[in-house]
């Protein structure tokens, strides 16, 4: 988001139900509506290709195949692949903990997720 504010869901599968929870929380979160929307850039997984239900106040743009380049979350897989790299779990329940406050701490540094995240190309409100 341009203020820098976050929104992450750790699900247990990439699928289009799980696609489906993680926007209806998302428009629940933001409190979005007719009168408030949000427009999500969308890549083009299988899961975001599904019929999906779509909540009121979501508007999802695809970008073209092959591009993650255009989609400013994938800059958030660098900061948070180095939470878990070249460390030793257990289990992979402790590995989602250390991942999840990965997720947390970053989540608290809006500057940093503001200047990760926008783009020249986007628009500005």
């Amino acid at each position: 988001m341009q203020t820098g504010e976050s929104f992450f869901l750790v699900l247990p599968h990439l699928q289009a139900a799980s696609v489906e929870i993680f926007l209806s929380e998302f428009a629940a979160a933001q409190k979005l509506s007719k009168e408030k929307i949000a427009v999500l850039l969308w890549d083009g997984a299988p899961a975001h290709r599904a019929e999906l239900r779509i909540p009121e106040g979501v508007i999802l743009i695809s970008t073209p195949a092959y591009t993650p380049e255009l989609n400013p979350s994938e800059r958030l897989w660098s900061p948070l692949r180095e939470t878990v790299a070249n460390r030793w779990f257990d289990d992979i329940e402790q590995m989602e903990e250390v991942l999840i406050n990965g997720i947390r701490d970053l989540s608290k540094q809006k500057e940093y997720l503001s200047n990760l995240t926008n783009y020249d190309w986007l628009p500005r409100t």
